[in-house]
C-alpha cells in the first residue's frame, strides 16, 4: 500500500481543536483511496543527520504568521525526506478519486493556479534524493532575495521560496489538485480547504461535509 505524509505539530489549543477533527477526515479521505495515510511530526524530520543546520538555516525568513507554524511548514519536507521520499499532503486536502500510485517524478507538485503561475505545495510526491534538494534550495536562497511584503511586512514561506524558484528546474507541476470554491472544484479528485478559500464558512464542517467520499 502506497504511503501518504502530512505534519502536524500543535501550535496551540484553539489550532488543535480544528486539527484533530481535520486530521480524521484526511485519513478517512486518503485511506478510502487505497492509501496508507501517517502524520509525521519533528521527530522525523529530527532523524534526518542536516536537521540542525537545516532549522538554522530556515529560522531566517521573515513571516508574518506564528514562527512554530512556518517551521513546520518547512520541516515537514526534511521529515518526508528522512524517510526515503514519498506522497505528502497538507492534511486540509480531502481525497476523493486520486488513487494510490507509485511516485512519478523525483519532484512533483499538484496544485497549480494558472492565471497566477504559481504553485501551492499542498500536494506533492517525490524521491528523498528530490525532498532533499528542496531542502537545499531552501537552505540556498537568502531571504533578501526573495522580496516578498504583506501590509509591508517582508514575509516567506516554503510556497513562496518554491514559487521563487519556479524556473530553476528543481520540481515539475500539474494543476490535480483544485481549491474548494474553484471552477471544477466539485469533480477535482483532490479538493484543498485552505483557509483563504474556507472564508465565511465553518471550515472543519465544510471540509467534511461540502463533497460526499
Amino acid at each position: 500500500m502506497n504511503t501518504v505524509y502530512t505534519y502536524y505539530v500543535k501550535v496551540d489549543e484553539e489550532q488543535h481543536q480544528k486539527s484533530e477533527p481535520m486530521l480524521e477526515h484526511w485519513k478517512r479521505s486518503w485511506a478510502s483511496r487505497g492509501w496508507n495515510p501517517v502524520v509525521l511530526g519533528e521527530h522525523h524530520a529530527q532523524a534526518h543527520p542536516l536537521y540542525g543546520l537545516f532549522k538554522n538555516a530556515v529560522s531566517k525568513f521573515p513571516t508574518i504568521n506564528v514562527p512554530e507554524y512556518e517551521m513546520a511548514c518547512y520541516l515537514r519536507w526534511l521529515a518526508v525526506a528522512a524517510l526515503g521520499g514519498g506522497f505528502m499532503s497538507d492534511y486540509d486536502v480531502v481525497n476523493y478519486s486520486f488513487n494510490a500510485s507509485p511516485v512519478p517524478a523525483e519532484m512533483k507538485i499538484y496544485e497549480v493556479h494558472p492565471e497566477l503561475e504559481a504553485v501551492t505545495p499542498s500536494v506533492v510526491a517525490g524521491t528523498s534524493a528530490g525532498y532533499e534538494r528542496v531542502c537545499a534550495a531552501f537552505c540556498a536562497v537568502k531571504p533578501e532575495d526573495i522580496g516578498y511584503f504583506i501590509d509591508g511586512n517582508a514575509h516567506s514561506s516554503d510556497m513562496i521560496v518554491l514559487q521563487h524558484l519556479a524556473h530553476k528546474g528543481f520540481y515539475a507541476a500539474t494543476r490535480t489538485v483544485r481549491q474548494y470554491g474553484e471552477p471544477e472544484w466539485t469533480e477535482a479528485p483532490l479538493v484543498h480547504y485552505s483557509n483563504d478559500s474556507t472564508i465565511g464558512t465553518d471550515r472543519v464542517h465544510c471540509m467534511r461535509s461540502a463533497r460526499s467520499l
